[in-house]
């Protein structure tokens, strides 16, 4: 029996372009639907996206559930979309920037 052959994956790293790093705060459900529909059709199949640590967790103690509503919506948008997630926790050393929240 031969094994099936291995697909090739091909994504992309995401950030909407309307906000940048800011999407968490400033989410907006159809643009993310719209570039996840536009990323699939372009042939790609996986989507990684970041999300900074201080906008999930403002504080020591707690979650931002707005922002967790948001990465929920956006892993049912790929869903929706046919493509699947890399979810990535930014913390930087990107050009030498860190991004933790201050409290750390």
């Amino acid at each position: 029996m031969r094994a099936a052959p291995e697909r090739f994956r091909l994504g992309v790293n995401y950030w909407p372009s309307e906000t940048g790093m800011d999407w968490l705060a400033s989410y907006d459900p159809a643009i993310i639907r719209r570039d996840f529909t536009r990323i699939a059709a372009a042939g790609m199949d996986i989507v990684r996206i970041f999300l900074r640590w201080e906008d999930l967790q403002p504080d020591p103690t707690g979650i931002d559930a707005t922002a967790l509503a948001a990465v929920v919506d956006t892993a049912d948008a790929a869903t929706d979309a046919g493509v699947e997630l890399i979810v990535t926790l930014f913390t930087g050393d990107m050009s030498g920037v860190n991004w933790i929240p201050p409290w750390a």
